[in-house]
């Protein structure tokens, strides 16, 4: 088994997941752990900013309805400082906000509740354009 300093070396890439729901929240965490990355969880919008804020990720995920701050007042937030970074909008949500709303917030895609496996698989493909800016050490 690795050890904290040896994983962090050989990560694919650092992700902010942001849900409100602690299942689903550390359902994805253990798969992204499991694919690779480093994961990063956040149980609501506040605390995901503050973590973005001070740390560095290549991807988020964020639910859309949370308390406190939405997924989208996230991605426009984080919009402000970073404007590459991939954002995954997870929702399940019937009433979405209209596709305008969306990409004005800088959305990089919608991934609707319930998603499998492979849905979250490919969404990581956004990682593979943003994380070759990225000096490995």
């Amino acid at each position: 088994m690795m050890d904290r300093s040896q994983a962090s070396k050989k990560s694919r890439g650092r992700i902010l997941v942001v849900d409100d729901d602690p299942l689903l929240r550390e359902f994805l965490v253990h798969f992204l752990q499991e694919a690779g990355f480093e994961v990063r969880p956040a149980p609501d919008g506040l605390t995901a900013l503050s973590f973005f804020s001070t740390e560095h990720f290549d991807l988020i995920f964020t639910d859309y309805r949370m308390p406190g701050m939405t997924g989208l007042e996230v991605a426009t937030a984080v919009r402000k400082t970073n404007p590459i970074i991939p954002i995954i909008f997870v929702t399940g949500e019937v009433a979405v906000p209209e596709p305008k709303a969306l990409v004005q917030a800088g959305i990089s895609r919608m991934l609707p509740k319930p998603f499998t496996l492979d849905d979250v698989r490919s969404c990581l493909d956004l990682t593979r354009a943003f994380i070759p800016h990225r000096r490995v050490a």
